[in-house]
C-alpha cells in the first residue's frame, strides 16, 4: 500500500505533499522512502519526516525529476552525502533547504544556481557546511548546532554566496569559519579576501567566560565589515569582565 500512494500522488499531479513515518519509537530503524516518490514531477513543496532515503545512484538523475520543487524539508531523515547532493542536483527550482534533527549527511555542500535560504536545525553535520556555488543564496541559518563539549568542531566555509545577507547563529566555540581558501582564526587581521560584505545580519552565540571564544568573536566580526543587525546569545550567562562594547570598539579601531 505505501509503495502505491506516491504513484497516485504523481498520477493526481500533487503540488504540495507532508510524509511522516509515525515511528512509536524515534531511535528504531526507519523504513526506506518509495523510490516512487521521484516520479512525482509535479511537486512544488514537500516535507519528508522519520525516512531512510533509498539508493539514490540508481534513480534517474536530472532536472526532470523535481523540475518544479521550490522547498524541500527533511526531518530526522537519514541520508548519505551524495543523497543531498542528489536532490540538488535534480531540483533546478529549489529556493529553501531545511534539515531539521538529520544526523546525516556528514557534509552538507551547497552548489545550486536557485538556493535562496537554508536552515540546518539541531543536525549533526560533522565534517561541515561548505557554500561551493550558491549565486542566489542570500539566508544560512544554522540553529542548535551539535550539543555538549565533545561535539567537535563545525567547519562553515563560504566560497561562492555572493548575495548572502543573513548568517547565524556561528558559535565560535563550535564553528570553524572559512572564507575562500583562509581560515578565521583568532587575532585574524581582517582582509578583502576574508571579507563577506554583503552581510547585514550577522547572529552570534558565545560563552564570554571562555577568552577563547572571545577572542574568535572578534575575529568573526572582522568578516564582516558592513552588519547593521547583530545578535549576540551569550551562552552560558557568566559574569565576565570582557563586555560586548569593548570588543566592538576594539574591533571598529
Amino acid at each position: 500500500m505505501l509503495a502505491q500512494w506516491p504513484r497516485l500522488l504523481a498520477s493526481k499531479g500533487v503540488e504540495d505533499l507532508v510524509l511522516v513515518n509515525n515511528v512509536s519509537d524515534p531511535s528504531a530503524d526507519t523504513l526506506t522512502l518509495s523510490t516512487d516518490i521521484f516520479r512525482c514531477a509535479s511537486l512544488q513543496r514537500l516535507f519528508l519526516g522519520f525516512w531512510t532515503f533509498p539508493n539514490t545512484a540508481v534513480l534517474p538523475r536530472g532536472p526532470d525529476v523535481f523540475p518544479l520543487l521550490r522547498e524541500l524539508s527533511m526531518f530526522a531523515t537519514t541520508m548519505t552525502d551524495g543523497d543531498l547532493d542528489y536532490m540538488l542536483a535534480c531540483t533546478p527550482s529549489l529556493e529553501t533547504l531545511a534539515l531539521i534533527f538529520n544526523l546525516t549527511p556528514d557534509r552538507v555542500h551547497l552548489r545550486s544556481k536557485s538556493l535562496r535560504c537554508v536552515l540546518l536545525w539541531c543536525s549533526m553535520v560533522e565534517e561541515g557546511v561548505v557554500v561551493v556555488d550558491a549565486p542566489l543564496l542570500e539566508r544560512l541559518i544554522l540553529f542548535e548546532g551539535p550539543p555538549g563539549p565533545d561535539a567537535g568542531q563545525v567547519k562553515v566555509k563560504i566560497f561562492g554566496a555572493p548575495k548572502l545577507r543573513v548568517l547565524g547563529y556561528l558559535e565560535p566555540g563550535i564553528h570553524q569559519l572559512q572564507i575562500g581558501d583562509k581560515v578565521i582564526k583568532p587575532n585574524t587581521r581582517a582582509s578583502p579576501s576574508t571579507m563577506v560584505p554583503g552581510v547585514k545580519i550577522l547572529a552570534l552565540k558565545v560563552n564570554f567566560g571562555v577568552s577563547k571564544e572571545v577572542k574568535m568573536m572578534a575575529s568573526f566580526l572582522g568578516c564582516f565589515p558592513n552588519v547593521e543587525t547583530l545578535h549576540v546569545q551569550v551562552t552560558p550567562i557568566i559574569y565576565s569582565t570582557v563586555t560586548l562594547l569593548d570588543i566592538i570598539s576594539k574591533n571598529n579601531q
